[in-house]
């Protein structure tokens, strides 16, 4: 697999993989992604990821030339191949009329009832490639194919926060009220992202997400819960 490492401006290095959307080649991101953090700490801003892209932001102080050898090398190495445990954090969602703004439109598209949508939507595990669009948006990957919608022609002025949404061949979730075109066929009580916490993202790249199905009355006791402080997110590992 051919990468390309280039300085990017003057204290950025830009690694490109081959453009495409799978697990191995977004795995292989996420691992090197994880090497540069803990091996530039001291000389490192941020890192920011997408489908097949990592740019590494670097301090004033750091020598570029001796970053993009030390990164040549990772790519090389077994760093790029080790298996990392995976996070699998479960998202209530209430698929409900009340929440579902374009459900019916959905499943008229793609010639399937409500039911047969929330069943494929909550099939199976969503690996998080990278967040993005809005602070704590996570980019989805593996959504069926039964489930590809377009984009809304026009796109709403206003959307919930915890609104889940299917936008062409992905799946997401708006973690504040937003402008969006994706359509919405559904609602998680989660806070995906608050700035008081720390970390204020929920979810993170290398998380995968596995959507359940909830009802609206399970949907206020969660709203309760968290309010309170009792909320218990479920997690397990791949």
């Amino acid at each position: 697999m051919k990468v390309k490492i280039r300085q990017y401006g003057e204290n950025g290095i830009l690694i490109d993989w081959p453009a495409v959307v799978d697990a191995h080649t977004h795995q292989i991101i996420l691992n090197v992604n994880t090497a540069i953090q803990d091996t530039f700490s001291e000389v490192l801003i941020e890192t920011v990821i997408t489908y097949h892209t990592i740019a590494v932001y670097l301090k004033e102080t750091a020598s570029v030339s001796l970053c993009l050898k030390q990164l040549h090398a990772f790519v090389k190495t077994d760093i790029a191949k080790m298996d990392a445990v995976k996070r699998v954090i479960y998202i209530p969602v209430c698929y409900e009329n009340h929440f579902a703004l374009d459900m019916a439109l959905v499943a008229e598209k793609n010639n399937l009832t409500s039911n047969e949508i929330i069943a494929l939507h909550t099939a199976s595990a969503y690996p998080i490639c990278f967040l993005g669009f809005l602070p704590g948006f996570p980019y989805l990957a593996g959504l069926d194919k039964k489930l590809h919608t377009p984009r809304l022609e026009t796109p709403r002025l206003q959307i919930a926060a915890g609104s889940v949404g299917i936008g062409g061949g992905q799946t997401g979730i708006y973690p504040s009220n937003s402008p969006g075109g994706w359509n919405i066929i559904g609602k998680t009580p989660l806070e995906l992202f608050n700035v008081t916490k720390n970390p204020p993202n929920l979810l993170k790249a290398g998380d995968h997400v596995q959507f359940e199905s909830i009802s609206i009355v399970a949907f206020e006791k969660i709203k309760s819960e968290i309010k309170s402080g009792a909320f218990q997110l479920k997690t397990t590992r791949l």
